[in-house]
C-alpha cells in the first residue's frame, strides 16, 4: 500500500517459495460472459492435484491471484472465476466441495440493496 499512496517508507517483503508444486493447470472449460470487463484468459483458472478428492471453487478478484498456487495444492481440483457474480448456475454445473467468495473491502458497497 506504501507505493500505491508513494510514501517513501522502507518495508521489508516475505516472498514465499514453494518447494514441492504438485499440481498441474488445466485448460479452460467455460465460455467467458460477454460482459466480462477483464480480458477472457483472466475469467478461469482450472488446477488438478493427486493429494485428495476434494474440489474447491472461488469466486475472486485480484486478491485471489496470490492464493490460486495455495489452493491447488492443497485440493483435488480448483477452479477459480475471476468474478463478483455470485453464479448460482455455474455453481451448480461445478458441484464444488466448497465456495469461497473473496472480495476487497472496497467492492463491498457493490451489494447495497
Amino acid at each position: 500500500l506504501t507505493l500505491m499512496l508513494n510514501l517513501k517508507v522502507k518495508e521489508d517483503r516475505i516472498n514465499l517459495t514453494l518447494n514441492n508444486i504438485n499440481f498441474h493447470q488445466l485448460d479452460d472449460k467455460l465460455p467467458v460472459p460477454k460482459n466480462y470487463f477483464r480480458i477472457p484468459q483472466d475469467y478461469e483458472y482450472r488446477y488438478k492435484s493427486p493429494v485428495n478428492n476434494l474440489k474447491v471453487m472461488v469466486f475472486g478478484d485480484s486478491f485471489s491471484e496470490a492464493l490460486r498456487q495455495y489452493l491447488a495444492l492443497s485440493f483435488g481440483e480448483t477452479v477459480v472465476i475471476w468474478s463478483h457474480c455470485f453464479d448460482k448456475d455455474l455453481i451448480v454445473k461445478e458441484k464444488p466441495d466448497i465456495l469461497i467468495f473473496e472480495i476487497i473491502e472496497r467492492d463491498l458497497d457493490l451489494y447495497k440493496k
